[in-house]
């Protein structure tokens, strides 16, 4: 018995899963996770889902965040073995803040897995008032009108010692970088500040982008001055690759809400916040692009979070084979394979490799 074991053994290496150890070198990719949704009542706005890419081919594109400064991930491209399944999963995105439902907070979006590469949901916008809970109350490590932490962060809505020094009047505040809604350094940008105090018009930061910080909300002057103005700060920008043969530019995050001008999103086909002007609510992130959710005037819900996208570019000498619950599309030029990956229908989705 020990004897056939040693040889089965040996023939499934030979013929089976791993072909014998061969690998399939070089793989490049782009894991693009779920932005979240952005925080309703004039929040902040939703943060891009976490990006990673890694393509020599195209000099200057890299990873999302502060710490990337170069075209590879922290990790490079990938040496895969062939015949052996990899994990492939597209995050969907965030849910925006509602107030018609049961709940009142923003959710993150969902994590993108390629092989051994994870990408993070975009953190959710924070809600304004930041009072408001749902039933289960407010997580105990997020703080009250604070953005949520992610692959990019979300933005923060207004409110004392949220965004900054409360100890000195409107005019002098200062902003405190720290209290921002964190991002992932290898991943995506933190959020922007809301307002400093709990006054008209409520400005709430714009969402972090992949390629840049949510823009800090401009704040309203002192209570009781009329005019109020003050906007909603604009989301964080994406970064273009690419990867697919053509650029794109994706990742992008929410715009803070107000209850004056909304903040914009950022590039990478995220939505703004809604103005109070016409009651709109915010505006959904881009599919397929993991754009965070804009933010909403006074009233209104948020928008969800685009879901994310995994781009796989192989040598042409090699194919793909894909899981049934995997939604994707192919082309084919001289030197490689490019499989663009937009949807997955659960967490056990695969990829496997051979030769050609």
């Amino acid at each position: 018995m020990p004897i056939l074991g040693s040889f089965a053994a040996g023939a499934a290496k030979g013929f089976g899963l791993t072909m014998a150890g061969k690998k399939i070198e070089g793989v490049s990719f782009l894991v693009l996770a779920g932005g979240s949704g952005g925080g309703t009542h004039q929040g902040g706005g939703g943060g891009a889902g976490g990006y990673r890419l890694a393509d020599p081919g195209n000099s200057g594109q890299y990873s999302g965040g502060p710490a990337n400064t170069s075209s590879q991930d922290p990790g490079g491209t990938l040496d895969l073995f062939l015949g052996k399944d990899y994990s492939l999963v597209v995050g969907a995105g965030g849910t925006g803040g509602s107030v018609t439902s049961p709940y009142f907070y923003s959710t993150n979006g969902s994590p993108s897995v390629f092989a051994t590469v994870t990408s993070l949901g975009g953190g959710g916008g924070a809600t304004h008032p930041p009072s408001v809970r749902d039933a289960a109350g407010i997580p105990s490590d997020i703080p009250e009108g604070r953005g949520w932490p992610g692959g990019a962060g979300g933005g923060n809505s207004v409110g004392s010692n949220t965004n900054g020094d409360d100890q000195n009047p409107p005019s002098s505040k200062t902003a405190d970088p720290t209290k921002r809604g964190p991002g992932t350094p290898t991943q995506g940008y933190p959020g922007g500040l809301g307002g400093y105090t709990d006054k008209n018009p409520f400005p709430g930061g714009g969402g972090g982008g992949v390629g840049g910080l949510g823009t800090d909300a401009t704040p309203g002057p002192p209570p009781g001055a009329s005019p109020q103005p003050g906007n909603g700060g604009p989301g964080g920008n994406g970064l273009t690759s690419s990867i697919t043969g053509s650029p794109v530019t994706r990742g992008g995050g929410g715009g803070g809400g107000s209850r004056e001008d909304q903040g914009p999103g950022g590039s990478g086909g995220p939505g703004g916040g809604g103005s109070w002007r016409n009651g709109n609510p915010g505006t959904a992130g881009g599919t397929n692009q993991g754009a965070g959710g804009g933010a909403p005037s006074n009233g209104g819900n948020a928008g969800n979070g685009g879901s994310g996208v995994v781009v796989i570019k192989i040598p042409a000498s090699f194919n793909a084979t894909f899981s049934p619950g995997v939604t994707q599309t192919n082309t084919t030029s001289p030197k490689h394979k490019i499989y663009t990956v937009t949807a997955t229908s659960d967490s056990s989705q695969t990829v496997a490799f051979s030769e050609a």
